[in-house]
């Protein structure tokens, strides 16, 4: 029976073993642009009527459902379902998600390509793409990066004022770690904040997942009100 249990012990550390992430040397799949929409429809309220979209679509100047989001320069894919709905930048700069303040911009340090909200299991899917060099002075692995990152993101969103109706609110990280998610079959660092707002009860989590590709970090927030929320988003996502 104790050799029994020894192995049963042992095979568990070695399952555990085997889920930690791998330093994977990707390469750009062209160039570093924003994404496209395939399929979906807007609602066009001058008009009072839907328009459905054929083929690719830029990003950014409408709000779409029922589409596909691709990055093909970082092989990312992310399909929400029917419920989920993709935002216009005006939309996500304004309301959305405060921190892209404006950076749609790829040439720069940092660029936010991806807004949604509305996904099952979930509140929301965004990404945010990081020039390591521009933005860090230097290339970090996704270890590297994730251990860098933890303390960032939490005064990140410590400092962030978002407005509630007449009031300025804020992030308060109740508690923080680095875990990992299994996305697409990648094991892939994920840090985990469980958060509240000011004034506001409840809490919910942020869950941001690391992927390295050339010199770009990207990261992809994943904002939900219970825990197997990384879970039902990672469905969604798949890596070229």
């Amino acid at each position: 029976m104790k050799k029994l249990i020894a192995l049963i012990l042992a095979l568990i550390m070695l399952c555990g073993c085997s889920a930690e992430p791998q330093e994977v040397e990707r390469e750009l799949g062209g160039e570093v642009t924003r994404g496209t929409f395939e399929g979906g429809f807007y609602y066009d309220f001058m008009d009072d009527k839907v328009i459905g979209f054929e083929g690719e679509h830029p990003i950014g100047s409408t709000d779409v459902k029922k589409a596909i989001y691709r990055n093909r320069a970082f092989g990312i894919t992310v399909d929400l379902g029917e419920d989920a709905r993709f935002h216009d930048d005006e939309s996500t700069e304004s309301y959305w998600n405060t921190f892209s303040d404006g950076k749609f911009d790829p040439s720069g340090a940092e660029f936010y390509d991806l807004c949604s909200s509305g996904g099952e299991g979930f509140g929301s899917i965004d990404i945010r793409y990081e020039n390591m060099p521009k933005f860090r002075g230097k290339v970090l692995s996704e270890k590297e990066y994730a251990e860098a990152a933890l303390d960032e993101f939490e005064k990140y969103l410590e400092e962030e004022e978002l407005l509630h109706y007449d009031r300025i609110i804020h992030y308060v990280v109740q508690e923080k770690e680095i875990d990992t998610v299994k996305i697409d079959g990648e094991v892939l660092y994920c840090l985990k904040y469980k958060v509240s707002l000011t004034e506001l009860e409840g809490n919910y989590y942020i869950g941001i997942v690391l992927r390295r590709t050339g010199d770009w970090m990207t990261n992809i927030f994943v904002n939900y009100y219970y825990n197997p929320g990384m879970e039902y988003a990672a469905k969604c996502i798949t890596f070229d």
